[in-house]
């Protein structure tokens, strides 16, 4: 592989199938659904014990996987039926997509993910709860909220709460 020659066909299908592995990863992470899904979580899990077991960040354990790692689950037949298996699953889930969105959800907060970062308390909760029983039951809507510049911590000291 000096002076730009092509790698050699036997590592171009490892690269490749290293590629189409990670693309299909980041498809599965980078949709919200896995937040609910056991079988999605699982395959992350598979992916990278460590690294799911510290952060439950999909889209940061794709990206981090080593491509040996992948490389290895690419031939891994139980690896992939099960990857296949829940792609298979969210595209069902997808297939059912409502039409134009005819409900428009305002809250401040949205409580999805601990990833997606734009929710404090209890009434983002309450937010993530309905908004994923509305996709659960195909109703077409669309969440509106704010996105905050800033971060602030909550906490409490001789029955006061204090905002850093």
């Amino acid at each position: 592989m000096q002076n730009g020659e092509p790698p050699p066909r036997g590592m171009r299908r490892k690269v490749d199938a290293v590629t189409e592995l990670r693309s299909r990863l980041d498809v599965l992470a980078r949709n919200f659904r896995w937040v609910w899904d056991l079988p999605t979580q699982e395959v992350f899990r598979v992916v990278d014990p460590l690294a799911w077991e510290a952060k439950h960040d999909p889209v940061t354990l794709v990206r981090n996987v080593p491509a040996d790692r992948l490389a290895q689950l690419a031939g891994d037949e139980l690896f992939t039926h099960r990857l296949a298996t829940v792609e298979e699953n969210l595209a069902r889930y997808l297939s059912g997509t409502p039409g134009e969105a005819r409900v428009a959800y305002f809250c401040m907060e949205h409580g999805i993910a601990p990833q997606l970062r734009i929710y404090a308390g209890g009434l983002g909760m309450l937010a993530g709860c309905i908004e994923k029983t509305a996709s659960d039951l195909r109703v077409p809507m669309v969440a509106v909220g704010l996105m905050y510049q800033w971060w602030f911590q909550q906490r409490l000291a001789d029955g006061w709460q204090h905002e850093d």
